[in-house]
């Protein structure tokens, strides 16, 4: 129905205007099914879609009113457009990527020719492995387009269901978008030669000559285990793709990834989906790529000109600390590969995904309210145990100063103490939880039960069959309005 809609209106637009070119914004503009339609179906010769369509673009379209319409600047269209593939964020510097794989003991190779990383890295998808990719500025918008992207061949049948359920952590149905070079996109794709899809918004299908013969008699989500393509892991169960159009104006170094990849194995296509896990944001410092490399079964990660291969990593790094402002990006000089013990970071924070107590970093306003409430606990214990109130009034005192000058050193007080003192708190929860429902609530029921007052429905003063009362559905509609 929804594409119905579009169709129609934009018709109408078209009817009204008499424009070649159509540009669309807006939450429904990131149907990538409809937009697909209305380049086959449409009157439209060209359709351009703003990458961050949603709500977030409005932040963009206050600064274009502004300039132009406000501060009376010329418009000058580009060609490509001028969103830069919609690489607008935050990019990090060598040094500070270096430092921060330095302070969490990571295992590393260092790059000084592009050419080579490249080749190593397409070595690794061709061989089936999964990589964390993450390059330059992130990307402005809710599609990973190959600045903090997860990559992998789409020639696989099995890698759909590999990264759904190893690293994204979601249910095995869920498609992926392929990647493919803009020159080669027609070849793989029904898509017009001349136009391109940068920004994954378009559903196109896959090219006749490039499917494959379904013989199985598969029903529900057995069908997805079927190849129906020479590249299945981005081929959804009607033969369609989300594309992404690569180009080397616009995409840079992810261009001449997929160009290196075309060259080892005659593929132009590869897996592209966001860096993260299901019900986290993509990641975008170093820190999180790291950590979510770490926490999943990633095989390698490329940051900028640094591969990191998940077989060389230890098994429990020390934690990541935050990085500095975003800086601009360097170019690397040297190889370098981790082998002897790098400096310690100066304050590690823990951040062990496992472990809830060490996950959270303290503030220290939290370590000055713990150093009150813990130098008011030593006050009571030295009041009402005189024998030990001496070595009490020290650690009052102690306590005390810390709080006062120094809270950071309580930290480790703080940890210890909520190390203890959390599964011991679980523990009398369940306790207190199963006395209350077996020593009041249980007897309760059991007494409302005898007396008949448990299923009573109070307006009719009738006994129902079972605890759930059916309410009719209220005859008049205005009424549902009050509840907004």
């Amino acid at each position: 129905m929804a594409e119905e809609v579009i169709l129609k209106t934009c018709r109408h637009a078209h009817t009204i205007t008499g424009q070649r070119r159509l540009c669309l914004a807006g939450g429904v503009a990131l149907n990538c099914v409809a937009n697909g339609r209305l380049l086959r179906e449409g009157p439209f010769e060209d359709i351009w879609i703003q990458p961050a369509a949603g709500d977030a673009g409005g932040a963009l379209g206050t600064a274009l009113f502004i300039h132009h319409q406000l501060l009376n600047r010329p418009r000058r269209p580009q060609d490509p457009d001028a969103q830069q593939a919609s690489a607008l964020g935050p990019a990090y510097a060598a040094p500070a990527i270096e430092a921060q794989l330095q302070a969490r003991r990571a295992v590393y190779h260092r790059f000084s020719r592009p050419d080579e990383l490249l080749g190593a890295t397409a070595d690794l998808l061709a061989a089936q492995r999964v990589v964390g990719w993450m390059q330059g500025r992130m990307e402005f918008g809710p599609r990973a387009l190959g600045q903090r992207s997860i990559l992998a061949d789409a020639r696989s049948a099995d890698m759909q269901s590999v990264i759904n359920h190893k690293i994204k952590f979601r249910e095995s149905f869920r498609p992926f978008a392929p990647a493919v070079l803009a020159e080669h996109a027609a070849a793989y794709f029904d898509m017009p030669r001349q136009k391109d899809s940068p920004y994954m918004l378009m559903v196109a299908p896959v090219q006749p000559a490039r499917r494959l013969p379904v013989r199985s008699a598969a029903r529900g989500l057995k069908q997805l285990g079927i190849p129906r393509s020479t590249i299945p892991a981005v081929t959804h169960v009607d033969h369609s793709a989300r594309v992404q159009t690569v180009d080397a104006e616009r995409h840079g170094r992810f261009y001449h990834l997929l160009k290196t990849f075309e060259a080892r194995t005659g593929s132009p296509v590869l897996v592209n989906t966001s860096f993260n896990v299901r019900g986290e944001p993509i990641v975008n410092t170093p820190a999180e790529a790291f950590n979510c490399f770490m926490a999943t079964q990633m095989d390698a990660l490329v940051i900028e000109n640094f591969l990191l291969l998940k077989s060389e990593q230890r098994k429990k790094p020390m934690a990541l600390k935050p990085l500095d402002p975003p800086a601009a990006l360097c170019t690397a000089a040297e190889v370098y590969s981790a082998g002897g013990p790098p400096p310690a970071p100066r304050n590690p924070e823990p951040n062990n995904p496992m472990n809830p107590i060490t996950q959270v970093t303290v503030s220290p306003n939290q370590l000055r309210l713990f150093g009150l409430l813990l130098t008011a606990a030593l006050v009571v214990c030295a009041w009402r145990l005189p024998p030990a109130a001496a070595p009490l009034a020290v650690a009052v005192l102690a306590s005390a100063l810390l709080t006062v000058f120094s809270p950071a050193a309580l930290r480790p007080v703080y940890r210890i103490l909520t190390a203890v003192t959390l599964p011991l708190g679980l523990l009398l929860s369940r306790i207190i939880l199963a006395l209350i429902f077996y020593l009041f609530l249980t007897p309760l029921a059991c007494l409302l039960r005898l007396i008949g007052r448990d299923t009573l429905d109070r307006k009719t003063g009738r006994r129902a069959a079972t605890y759930w009362v059916p309410r009719p559905a209220n005859p008049d509609p205005a009424r549902y309005f009050h509840t907004y």
